[in-house]
C-alpha cells in the first residue's frame, strides 16, 4: 500500500512598511521620462532611414553646355547660342534693357507619342536669384512666343529673351509635366559674344 508524503511550506513573515509617496512621484516622473525619450529614438530613426533613402534615390540634375543635348523627360533640348544685345529695334526708335538683353537659340525635339509644350523658362546667376524669360519678344528675330506646342516627332528651333546683368547663367529646363513628375535640366551659359571668346565680367557697381 502506497503512502503519500505530505509537506509543509511555511511562509515568511512579510515585514509592514510605510510607503512614502514624494518618493513614488520622483520614481514616476523619471519613468515617464525615460519613456518619452525612447519614444523620440524610435521615431527618430526611421525618419533618418527615409532620408537617406531619399538621398540615395534622387537623381542628380543633368547638365550640359553651349551646342550640348541634354534629354529631360520626352524632351531632347540643345542651347544652340547665346547672343547679347544692348537694345533690340522698335517701332519708334530702339528698345532699351533694364540691365542687358540676352537671346537663346533653344531646339526642343518632342521624342514623345503626344503633344508637348515647352514651359517658360528661368535663368539662374551666380548669386542663386532666378529671372524668368521677358514676356514681350518684341524686336526679337524668330522670337518663340509662351505658347509652344511641339508636336510627336517634331523639332522646334526658336529664340528666348531674358533681360539680365552680365555675366554667367544656368538655363533651367523642364519638361513641363506635374510638378511631382516633372523632369529638369540645365545648360550653362557663359558671358560671351558670338564668335568670340568670353568676355571678363564686368566689375561690380559701387554704389
Amino acid at each position: 500500500m502506497n503512502t503519500r508524503k505530505t509537506y509543509s511550506l511555511r511562509l515568511p513573515r512579510i515585514a509592514s512598511f510605510r510607503f512614502d509617496w514624494s518618493d513614488a512621484s520622483a520614481g514616476f516622473a523619471h519613468i515617464a521620462e525615460t519613456a518619452k525619450r525612447a519614444l523620440w529614438s524610435r521615431r527618430r530613426v526611421p525618419v533618418a532611414a527615409l532620408l537617406l533613402i531619399a538621398a540615395c534615390s534622387s537623381k542628380p540634375t543633368p547638365v550640359a553646355t553651349l551646342g550640348e543635348h541634354l534629354q529631360v523627360g520626352s524632351f531632347l533640348f540643345t542651347a544652340l547660342d547665346a547672343e547679347w544685345l544692348a537694345d533690340l529695334p522698335g517701332e519708334v526708335g530702339p528698345r532699351l534693357p533694364k540691365h542687358r538683353f540676352l537671346t537663346i537659340r533653344l531646339s526642343a525635339v518632342n521624342q514623345g507619342t503626344r503633344e508637348l509644350h515647352v514651359p517658360i523658362l528661368r535663368l539662374e546667376g551666380a548669386d542663386g536669384a532666378t529671372h524668368p524669360e521677358v514676356e514681350d519678344g518684341a524686336g526679337v528675330e524668330d522670337w518663340w512666343g509662351l505658347i509652344r506646342p511641339v508636336a510627336p516627332g517634331a523639332s522646334e528651333s526658336r529664340r528666348i529673351l531674358f533681360d539680365v546683368e552680365p555675366g554667367e547663367y544656368k538655363l533651367h529646363l523642364n519638361d513641363g509635366g506635374d510638378p511631382e513628375r516633372e523632369q529638369s535640366g540645365v545648360v550653362t551659359i557663359p558671358y560671351r559674344i558670338r564668335n568670340e571668346q568670353p568676355l571678363p565680367l564686368p566689375e561690380p557697381r559701387v554704389e
